[in-house]
């Protein structure tokens, strides 16, 4: 990002489609991730719908993809909905014909490892609400409801609270910021605040004397100590 223009990747031998429906992406352990799916026909066609993760590693610019449960692998990649959950890739599944019902919450508790994709908890989805946005860290679901609202829902409890923010079910987007203090454009913006800061304490522990001021400044220091 820092460099300040955009470049095409060419040749990278994709062989699935990425699910545009719901449109839902994930950035977890450094790759960015969708939900995708191999077309009819292709070498991977199983006559199943074939729906899997694919993800795009930022640093080394590789695309990889990543098998779900079985659970998940044979349903409509439009019924997947790709989320985060406590730093861990989520995915949603939703009622393949119903309007309503529940959809099921599923986990990769170990990133890669397909042996640790796990189901958590299934959303009735009641009262009106339709789509799962995101997560909080501490567990709670935020949810789009059918009425253009946005409702805060515990799946322990299994209350909701509406948070009074509106909008169409797929203008919602949510995403966990970290804070930092890297600038796009100043790639030695952390080593200068960082020698701001030690020259500061070296300034404190020293008792108030600037070890990088010139001698006589330091004499002076001392000679009205002593009167």
């Amino acid at each position: 990002l820092s460099m300040g223009f955009w470049r095409r990747l060419i040749n990278v031998g994709i062989k699935v489609c990425i699910a545009d429906f719901l449109w839902s992406q994930a950035f977890v352990n450094g790759s960015v991730h969708w939900i995708a799916y191999h077309p009819r026909g292709s070498d991977n066609d199983s006559g199943s719908f074939g729906s899997l993760i694919l993800g795009f590693d930022m640093d080394n610019e590789v695309f990889n993809e990543i098998m779900l449960p079985d659970d998940l692998a044979h349903e409509l990649a439009t019924n997947l909905f790709i989320s985060v959950y406590k730093g861990s890739l989520a995915v949603i599944k939703y009622p393949r014909w119903e309007d309503n019902g529940s959809c099921s919450v599923w986990v990769m508790e170990e990133y890669g490892v397909w042996e640790s994709w796990t189901q958590l908890y299934a959303i009735d989805l009641v009262q009106g609400m339709e789509k799962v946005v995101g997560f909080r860290k501490n567990g709670d679901v935020f949810v789009a409801k059918e009425s253009k609202g946005l409702v805060l829902y515990n799946p322990k409890t299994g209350f909701t609270e509406d948070l009074g923010i509106w909008g169409s079910t797929r203008s919602f987007y949510i995403y966990n910021f970290e804070e930092t203090l890297v600038l796009f454009e100043r790639q030695n913006a952390v080593v200068e605040e960082e020698e701001e800061f030690g020259d500061a304490r070296a300034f404190q522990e020293n008792g108030g004397i600037d070890l990088d001021e010139e001698p006589s400044r330091n004499e002076d220091y001392f000679d009205a100590q002593e009167t």
